[in-house]
């Protein structure tokens, strides 16, 4: 851990006590560098598919300009025709060949190739076509269950290392960190790489005797987040930080590049804020909570008491970005988006180059968000008022 002082007290309020230590010094940063350019807008689409989508988790340009897309929601995943405004499935939900569970994120390898994340294994896709399947016992699968964060054109992926959760209750992330991993695929060696803050949340772990793996379930307070990561098909890794606030690159070659600061906008959590907040999330506020009738029921009362912290506890200031959600661009630059505020409640994204500087900043409308970019195009999903995205292809840059 970079901060001794989060290790301080005892593992009850280490919880508290980091929280709060994380929001005074964002705090007090923010309070030195308040402001920022004022965002650009992207370009009109030049396409728009008309397909209706429950939340997309992943987008692959192809070589032929159709487009891979997964739900983790529907749980399917698609290749897209914009301009014949076709869409055909690839595979189903499963866990039998070419099946799968929970596809999350698709990042491309080499050529037209690309890997899918679904539940706790890799999908190897050769065009729109699943070629592979990498089981969970793989040694890369195995040391990255928390996630992966892209690859670069040599095979090598980035991965989210940290412990996998045993039966009981834990509190992760308070006193320890996640460590970003390289995967290399065809040797299988796996290499550590640096430290990086966890979000701190509650994890709930049992046996599910039915399928005899280890079940868990994760609750987390009102703005917890974890630091965000990202390799590159040239083999640069972004690591971005919550504080401060920076981004820091590592070359090929391990040599580190630590950026400046960045603008960082003060936004103290008042009552208006709290009430933003809970607008953003009020479906998922009131949605019935069925997803723990499959924990045993001495679990369920303390699962739900849990999830309630998303709407109680509260730190004191805004963090500056939510989690694993920045996206690499073309020319080798990360956008990250901004946690939206009262003030600031439309998407925008800080676009930092490679020496750590703010280049631009990127505006959207309310329900847009970038989900992924193509050689010279941006892909952006867009939330209508029945809560279904669509997708939609923009100019870039």
């Amino acid at each position: 851990m970079r901060d001794p002082e989060f290790r301080t007290g005892t593992r009850t309020l280490k919880l508290v006590g980091r929280a709060a230590l994380i929001s005074v010094v964002i705090g007090r940063h923010a309070a030195s560098q308040r402001g920022g350019a004022p965002p650009v807008q992207l370009r009109a689409a030049t396409a728009t598919l008309r397909e209706d989508f429950t939340r997309i988790s992943g987008v692959r340009e192809l070589a032929d300009g159709r487009l891979l897309v997964s739900d983790i929601m529907e749980e399917r995943v698609v290749v897209a025709d914009f301009a014949g405004q076709k869409v055909e499935p690839i595979g189903r939900r499963g866990e039998g060949p070419a099946e799968y569970r929970r596809p999350s994120a698709m990042y491309a390898l080499r050529g037209d190739s690309t890997v899918l994340m679904a539940s706790s294994r890799w999908l190897i896709f050769n065009g729109a076509e699943i070629v592979s399947i990498v089981p969970p016992d793989n040694p890369g699968v195995a040391a990255t269950f928390a996630g992966l964060r892209y690859a670069d054109a040599s095979g090598n992926l980035a991965g989210w290392s940290v412990d996998r959760p045993t039966p009981g209750v834990e509190d992760a992330g308070v006193h320890d960190s996640g460590t970003i991993i390289f995967v290399r695929r065809q040797s299988a060696r796996i290499d550590t790489i640096a430290k990086v803050v966890r979000t701190p949340q509650r994890f709930f772990a049992w046996n599910d005797p039915a399928t005899g793996t280890t079940q868990f379930n994760a609750s987390a307070a009102a703005f917890a987040t974890s630091e965000d990561f990202l390799l590159f098909p040239d083999g640069w890794l972004a690591v971005i930080r919550l504080n401060p606030y920076r981004v820091e690159w590592r070359t090929p070659g391990g040599k580190w590049i630590r950026g400046a600061p960045l603008p960082l906008p003060l936004a103290r959590v008042t009552d208006r804020e709290k009430a933003f907040y809970m607008k953003r999330w009020e479906r998922a506020a009131n949605a019935p909570v069925n997803q723990y009738l499959h924990a045993p029921a001495e679990l369920r009362p303390a699962l739900m008491s849990a999830a309630r912290r998303r709407f109680t506890e509260f730190p004191e200031f805004v963090p500056p970005f939510m989690g694993m959600s920045a996206v690499p661009t073309p020319e080798g630059n990360v956008v990250i988006p901004r946690t939206p505020t009262a003030d600031e409640p439309t998407p925008i994204y800080d676009e930092v180059n490679r020496s750590g500087q703010l280049t631009r900043r990127i505006g959207l409308a309310a329900g847009q968000r970038i989900v992924g970019f193509g050689k010279r195009s941006i892909y952006v999903s867009s939330e209508d008022s029945d809560g279904l995205e669509h997708l939609s292809r923009h100019p870039w840059p």
